[in-house]
């Protein structure tokens, strides 16, 4: 099924257009099959046609099922509408100029672009209607409202090309103008001014001037090319038609051979035709007596040479390469389908000196021509992002400077990443085999930069990258840690993989861009590092929660895979774009959100914890592009078991994700992180055993420190999720409202002052040498002789929710919702069945109130909520510094931590 016209034809319906099936057209003919149609692609599929336009989804629905490549049909007056359809073969737009010299110009209103080079002008029914006419306001207009029907888009037309709404507009998004009235009038009145043949002069031609007209007769017919004989067999009918008396035949072959044996004075120029040249492009346009007025369009010419058809992987845009010549000077520029169709480029390209000719329809003349002298530009394919696509039979990584297959590079196939830094994701030629295993060591220099439980997590997620294809990735990484800690400068060594140009001050994103710019970047990164940096909220509180949604949006799309929905201007609902690679971070600051938070993996860095020797030596091997060569090695390993990666992966991912939950993470979406982790690193360990022959004892070794570095990282994340999670950030506000005076509680019978007064927001005062409390901030509750707190819903949310907003914050979820946090982590002492309130007794009002508890009762520890492992844990696990080597390496034996922490693998 045309999803397409199905959601356009839906889309009209419910704005209260009556629509219908209409044939389509299919390889140049009409669907209905008849070898004479000659209302191809535009009669109705039904068997009443317009009558049985319908606003019915339903009905909609099962007419495209039955028909799926159905053009739209739009009947205009159970519609409300009045169209003024202009075909611009019969000459309508030199009908319409006519008139509009002679009334006005037509107000603004929704045009469609018919595929036939003609337009559609849509009105509002006059009341009481008037009905379809073909022809009667002038040639080549006709109007239909009651009793007719239109093609709406997205249809298809005859001529190969699709009706359009004119400046893409969404048709819902443009308001519909009233008729005006001239046309009315020429409706009811019958239409243009007809000359009466009858009353018609006879025009005969009589003695003394025969000769001298049909002179002037022939050689019009030579000026248009008329060769002798068909000049003759003219003047022969025209004579014996109009002179009195005829002449003699002789006379009248006389005529035509003395005419017939001068040259034409230019050319022959063909009624509609184009021509470039002379300093100009030019249009034959047809007057009358078949005579032909040649009229410039504009002082330049210009031509297609290639139409670029742009790849991004999910759907496909054209831009045009042009050549123009102006004042002997020849431009090359390539412009995007929408602005070659509205022009907008010739000045900017072209400069002021270039000039399209004033008058209607001059530009779509000129569009034309040039798409007329254009038939041998050439068609190419250029892929619009990077990572993997299958071309022909193989599977291919795609990069802005190499592409690579299972054979190697491949240099026939053109990927552009525009001029941005996205320009720099450029991988060299794959390193033969023995170069390779002299660069694999430096992998192990970069996993010394810092603490093992950043650059494992770092190089795992740098390997999973690319696995992308086969296990789609929903989670980013965010470095954060103080100014002058060397995070971007970590970050840039793991974008090096991409290109050997990236470094610290040169990185594809910043969250100084705009979210739409970061969102469009990232889906372009498909299956590799995406790195933003300089998370730093500053300035107003409006520039920080800008920069905080921004974060939300970005790593909720990355964590979810789903992007924002959006419409084309035809109507119908664009493909969701999102990350689609894995999107590396840095900042001074978290973003805020329990949630977001959950979809990252949130790595600390502090001052001290880089090796600042070890990180020049790697930014050196950065340079020299030894990263980007081992990325290039890595993907041509594994295009060749991309097709077993894809099947396996999944599986693989759910047995790691099993081995996970054992950690007793702090969010449920922890366990799915670490096992999508490790997935990288258990690749790179396959990869760099492949290829460089190692121990299989050793690798083993490396696993379990690969798993226990990245437990680490993730089990640190309870700590980042807790402070967002909206049920504690509520309990932390709520006794901060106490110590601060914003909330006091009372007690339950007098409400007076309660026991441990300045735990419940009472303050401590005295007055002539007598010391009292007395209360501060707003009333929230109220406290029972037993010390069980119980509060009114309303009043404590809105002193928290304050509380929060004043702090640049605000609790992100509904008092109910949040009732029921409480509840799910045992802070709801007593209840009702279906509730999270009591009804409570108070000053003999029965009041509905919540009986919260601001510590854990009778709950045991949870392992999630212990944040470090310790050594006596690593010891009982039998864990210990690997000695994994490639052979022959002349690596150090053992991957020392160098962060001055004491971790439970040294």
């Amino acid at each position: 099924m045309d999803k397409i016209k199905l959601d356009s034809a839906k889309l009209l319906a419910q704005r209260g257009w009556h629509v219908f099936p209409v044939h389509s057209v299919r390889d140049g003919a009409c669907t209905c099959s008849k070898a004479d149609c000659t209302s191809s692609g535009k009669h109705p599929r039904t068997k009443r046609g317009f009558k049985d336009a319908s606003t019915d989804l339903n009905q909609i629905e099962r007419w495209w099922q039955s028909w799926p490549d159905a053009n739209i049909g739009l009947s205009t007056g159970p519609s409300g509408l009045a169209v003024l359809d202009v075909d611009a073969k019969n000459g309508g737009f030199d009908s319409l100029k006519a008139l509009l010299d002679q009334h006005g110009e037509l107000p603004d209103t929704l045009v469609c672009e018919t595929g036939g080079e003609g337009k559609h002008y849509y009105f509002i029914r006059p009341e009481g209607g008037l009905p379809s006419k073909n022809g009667v306001i002038a040639s080549g207009i006709d109007f239909k409202c009651d009793g007719g029907y239109v093609i709406a888009p997205p249809s298809n037309h005859s001529s190969g090309k699709e009706y359009v709404w004119q400046d893409f507009i969404d048709p819902n998004q443009k308001e519909i103008a009233e008729l005006p009235q001239w046309i009315s009038d020429s409706i009811k009145g019958g239409g243009k001014t007809r000359k009466n043949s009858e009353n018609k002069t006879s025009n005969i031609i009589h003695e003394g001037g025969r000769n001298d007209f049909l002179t002037s007769e022939a050689g019009r017919m030579r000026r248009r090319g008329k060769e002798e004989p068909e000049i003759y067999a003219s003047l022969y009918e025209i004579n014996k038609s109009k002179c009195d008396p005829p002449l003699a035949d002789q006379e009248v072959q006389g005529i035509a051979q003395s005419i017939g044996r001068y040259e034409p004075p230019e050319p022959m120029k063909v009624a509609g035709s184009y021509e470039m040249g002379s300093g100009g492009t030019f249009w034959n346009k047809a007057k009358k007596n078949d005579d032909v007025e040649r009229k410039r369009l504009a002082n330049f010419e210009a031509r297609i040479v290639s139409e670029i058809v742009e790849d991004d992987g999910l759907e496909s845009s054209r831009r045009f390469e042009l050549e123009a010549f102006l004042n002997g000077k020849t431009a090359t520029f390539c412009v995007s389908e929408t602005e070659f169709r509205g022009l907008k480029w010739v000045l900017r390209e072209l400069g002021a000196k270039a000039i399209i000719s004033p008058g209607f329809a001059s530009e779509d003349h000129l569009r034309v021509a040039i798409q007329e002298f254009s038939e041998n530009s050439k068609t190419r394919c250029v892929y619009a992002h990077i990572g993997w696509r299958t071309i022909g039979k193989d599977w291919v990584y795609l990069t802005n400077g190499c592409s690579i297959g299972s054979e190697g590079q491949k240099n026939e196939i053109e990927v552009q990443m525009g001029d941005t830094r996205l320009k720099h994701y450029s991988l060299p030629d794959v390193p033969k085999s023995n170069l390779l295993k002299s660069l694999i060591p430096s992998l192990f220099d970069f996993l010394a930069i810092g603490p093992k439980n950043i650059t494992v997590p770092l190089l795992s997620a740098i390997f999973r990258a690319p696995l992308g294809e086969a296990s789609p990735i929903d989670f980013s990484i965010f470095l954060v840690g103080p100014s002058g800690c060397y995070k971007s400068e970590l970050t840039a060594i793991a974008q090096s993989f991409w290109g050997s140009v990236f470094n610290g001050k040169c990185l594809p994103g910043n969250w100084s861009s705009t979210a739409n710019t970061l969102e469009a970047q990232a889906f372009s990164i498909k299956d590799g590092i995406f790195t933003i940096d300089d998370f730093a909220p500053s300035g107003t509180q409006t520039d920080i929660a800008r920069l905080h949604r921004d974060a939300d949006r970005i790593f909720r799309s990355q964590g979810n895979q789903a992007g924002r929905g959006r419409m084309r201007a035809d109507g119908s609902i664009r493909p969701e774009k999102y990350p689609r690679g894995l999107i590396i971070s840095s900042g001074e600051d978290v973003p805020k959100g329990h949630s977001v938070r959950a979809r990252c993996l949130i790595l600390e860095n502090s001052k001290g914890d880089i090796d600042l020797e070890k990180l020049s030596l790697c930014q050196k091997q950065a340079e020299d592009g030894i990263f980007s060569s081992i990325m290039a090695a890595f993907v041509r390993w594994l295009a060749s078991q991309m097709d077993e990666l894809k099947k396996e992966m999944p599986k693989k991912k759910i047995e790691l994700r099993k081995k996970a939950r054992e950690a007793h993470c702090s969010h449920a979406r922890t366990p799915d992180l670490m096992a999508s982790l490790m997935l990288g690193w258990l690749t790179f360990l396959d990869f760099i055993e492949a290829e460089a022959s190692t121990d299989p004892a050793d690798r083993l070794e490396l696993e379990k420190e690969g798993w226990e570095y990245c437990k680490q990282a993730a089990m640190a994340q309870g700590g980042h999720q807790a402070s967002e999670d909206p049920a504690l950030r509520f309990l932390e506000l709520l006794e901060s409202a106490f110590v601060n005076g914003r909330a006091h509680l009372v007690t339950l019978k007098e409400e007076g002052q309660p026991m441990n007064p300045t735990n419940w927001g009472w303050q401590s005062n005295s007055l002539g040498g007598s010391s009292f409390f007395e209360p501060r901030g707003e009333k929230v509750g109220w406290v029972d002789e037993k010390g069980d707190l119980f509060f009114d819903p309303d009043a404590v949310f809105a002193v928290v929710q304050k509380l929060a907003r004043d702090q640049g914050s605000q609790i992100p979820v509904t008092q109910q919702t949040l009732w029921k946090r409480l509840d799910e982590k045992g802070r709801i002492k007593t209840k009702e069945q279906g509730r999270n309130t009591i009804r409570k007794l108070i000053q003999g009002n029965n009041k509905r109130v919540l009986n919260i508890l601001l510590a854990p009762c009778n709950q045991k520890p949870d392992k999630s909520d212990n944040m470090s492992i310790t050594t006596n844990e690593a010891a009982e696990n039998g864990l210990q510094v690997s000695t994994f080597l490639p052979k022959n390496s002349g690596l150090p034996s053992k991957l020392d931590n160098k962060s001055g922490q004491k971790n439970c693998l040294n």
